[in-house]
């Protein structure tokens, strides 16, 4: 869970000041029981992500859902030797991604996901130039553009892979019902990386990590 999910919740405090509250209070607030662990941060300061070393084991794979126009993350595990695969309709981050394809064993779909599979209406962000669109439509927009979606489990399906090692997710606000019919199908990656969108409500953050 990044930090930035609980900008708006201390918002009253200095930018320094946040920094710092955040850095103290996260294991505190989601820490469901297990020991901390050595982790490391991949990728630039905006697309970046903190992973547990563990993962990060040369023939690994992991899927990486929402690019947008930062793979930096994505780029940084490839260079690790982690087959990646990543995923996003979006068209400026369908272009964006195939511009910076760094060749195998990274490989790119245009689809997105969701708890079923089918087609279904993605929702522009109210500023043009960001460049995420929302299947829950979290800007309360109402220009949309249709794509195709997927569950994990059919996504592993198409691709052939019976496990994944890592998941990370950054999906608008898709990923509380990704991540509830991923376990469901009995998807467990052995680290998953889940940017929490739409209601920034402590309680609840904490009780979807729970």
């Amino acid at each position: 869970i990044r930090a930035r999910d609980l900008e708006v919740s201390v918002g009253h405090l200095t930018t320094r000041a946040k920094h710092h509250f955040l850095i103290r209070a996260l294991p505190l607030i989601f820490r469901v029981g297990d020991p901390p662990i050595p982790m490391t941060r991949l990728g630039t300061g905006y697309g970046g992500w903190w992973v547990p070393d563990f993962s990060l084991k040369p023939g690994s794979n992991a899927y990486c859902a929402g690019a947008g126009e930062d793979i930096s993350f994505d780029l940084a595990l490839h260079a690790r030797g982690v087959a990646v695969t990543c995923f996003d309709p979006t068209p400026r981050a369908v272009e964006y991604v195939r511009t910076h394809d760094p060749g195998p064993p990274f490989s790119f779909h245009a689809f997105g996901w969701w708890d079923s599979d089918g087609s279904i209406e993605f929702y522009e962000p109210k500023n043009p130039q960001h460049v995420s669109y929302s299947i829950t439509n979290i800007q309360e927009t109402s220009e949309y553009f249709m794509a195709e979606v997927k569950t994990v489990r059919s996504t592993m399906e198409m691709l052939g892979d019976a496990h994944v090692n890592m998941i990370k997710m950054d999906i608008e606000g898709a990923e509380r019902r990704v991540v509830v019919q991923m376990f469901q199908d009995d998807v467990k990656p052995e680290a998953l990386l889940v940017e929490l969108d739409g209601s920034r409500s402590l309680p609840s953050a904490r009780e979807f990590v729970r």
